[in-house]
C-alpha cells in the first residue's frame, strides 16, 4: 500500500467515522441520562433523512406542486436544515410525551420502556414502507459538487463539509453538557437518577431537552449530510453491491410464481431473504411461491436492482 492510498483511506475513515460518532453520541446521551436502549434511534435518523429529501426537493421545485418562485442555493440549504431540525425535534418530543412519559410517571420498569421503543421503531419503519414504498430515492443536489485534489488525494466539498460540521456539532454538544445548567442537570441525572428530583431538578424538562438535542443532530447531519453521498451517478456507487427491499402488491406480476420463474438470476441479483407475515426467512428456496405482501430482500448492483424491481412488478 502506497502512502497516498493510506492517506486517502484515512480521509475516508474520518468522513465515515465523524458521521458514526454523531450516532454513537446520540446513543450514549440517551442511555446515560435515561438508561434507555432506544430501538427507535435509527428510525428517527431515517425520518430526518426523508424530511431533508422532501423539503429540499420542494424548495428546488422538483415536485409536481411547485413554488411560484425560485430560491437561490444560499437560501435553500439553511431552510432545509432548519426545517428538518424543527420537524424532527417535534417528532422526538411527541414520542417522548405520548410513549415514554406516561410510563415514567407510573414508575414502570425500564424493560417496558425498551419494549415501547421497539414498538415505535417498528411503527416508523412500516409507516414509511406503507406510505413511501421500499425503493431508493436520490437526494436532491442542493449545491454543486466539487472535487479537490491535493498531493495525490481527492475529496469532495460534501465530504469535507461532513467532517467539519460533525466536529463542530460534537464540540457544541460538549460545551452544552459541560458548561451549561442543562448539561449539569443531564450529568447529575446520569450520576444518580433517584436523588436528582429531590434537589429540584425538573426531570421532564431535562429529558425533553435530551430528546430535542438528539433529534436535531439526526435531522441535520445524520439525514441531510449523509444522503447526498449516495448519488446513483457516481462510479464507485455503481460498482458496489447493495440491498433493496421490494414489496409485492396484488397486481405484481411475480405474485403466484416461483422464485426460479421470476428470472432474477439473469440479472445477477440474489434473493437474500423473504419476509412474509412479519417473519423473515433467510435463504429462500427456488421453489418458493411468492405471495402478495411478501417483502423480498435483494442483493446486487444498483442498476440490476432497479431492473429486478421492475421485473417483479411489471414483468
Amino acid at each position: 500500500m502506497t502512502l497516498e492510498t493510506f492517506l486517502q483511506n484515512v480521509l475516508n475513515a474520518m468522513q465515515w467515522g465523524s458521521f458514526l460518532a454523531l450516532i454513537a453520541v446520540g446513543y450514549s446521551l440517551v442511555y446515560g441520562v435515561l438508561l434507555l436502549i432506544n430501538f427507535a434511534h435509527g428510525d428517527i435518523f431515517m425520518v430526518g433523512a426523508y424530511l431533508g429529501y422532501f423539503i429540499g426537493t420542494l424548495l428546488l421545485n422538483q415536485f409536481n406542486i411547485q413554488l411560484p418562485f425560485d430560491l437561490p442555493a444560499w437560501v435553500i440549504i439553511p431552510v432545509t436544515i432548519l426545517l428538518s431540525m424543527a420537524l424532527t425535534a417535534l417528532l422526538g418530543v411527541t414520542i417522548e410525551r405520548i410513549a415514554y412519559r406516561p410510563l415514567r410517571r407510573r414508575g414502570a420498569h425500564r424493560l417496558y420502556l425498551v419494549i415501547t421503543a421497539l414498538m415505535i421503531g417498528l411503527e416508523l419503519e412500516y409507516l414509511n414502507l406503507a406510505l413511501l414504498g421500499p425503493r431508493d430515492r436520490q437526494f436532491p443536489t442542493l449545491f454543486e459538487r466539487q472535487v479537490f485534489n491535493f498531493g495525490g488525494l481527492s475529496m469532495t466539498n460534501v465530504k469535507l463539509l461532513v467532517i467539519l460540521l460533525s466536529f463542530l456539532v460534537m464540540g457544541l454538544l460538549w460545551f452544552i453538557v459541560q458548561k451549561t445548567k442543562w448539561g449539569m442537570a443531564m450529568r447529575a441525572m446520569a450520576f444518580d437518577y433517584a436523588v436528582v428530583p429531590l434537589q429540584g431538578v425538573p426531570l421532564n424538562r431535562v429529558i425533553r431537552r435530551v430528546q430535542e438535542s438528539r433529534a436535531r443532530r439526526y435531522a441535520v447531519f445524520s439525514g441531510y449530510l449523509r444522503t447526498p453521498q449516495y448519488e446513483v451517478g457516481e462510479a464507485t456507487d455503481r460498482l458496489q453491491q447493495r440491498f433493496l427491499s421490494v414489496l409485492l402488491k396484488e397486481d405484481s406480476v411475480a405474485v403466484g410464481k416461483q422464485l426460479r420463474e421470476v428470472g432474477l438470476d439473469a440479472l445477477n441479483v440474489e434473493v437474500n431473504a423473504v419476509r412474509r407475515h412479519g417473519v423473515r426467512g433467510a435463504q429462500p428456496s427456488k421453489e418458493m411461491r411468492l405471495q402478495a405482501g411478501d417483502v423480498l430482500v435483494l442483493l446486487g448492483l444498483p442498476e440490476a436492482l432497479q431492473q429486478a424491481e421492475e421485473k417483479l412488478h411489471k414483468g
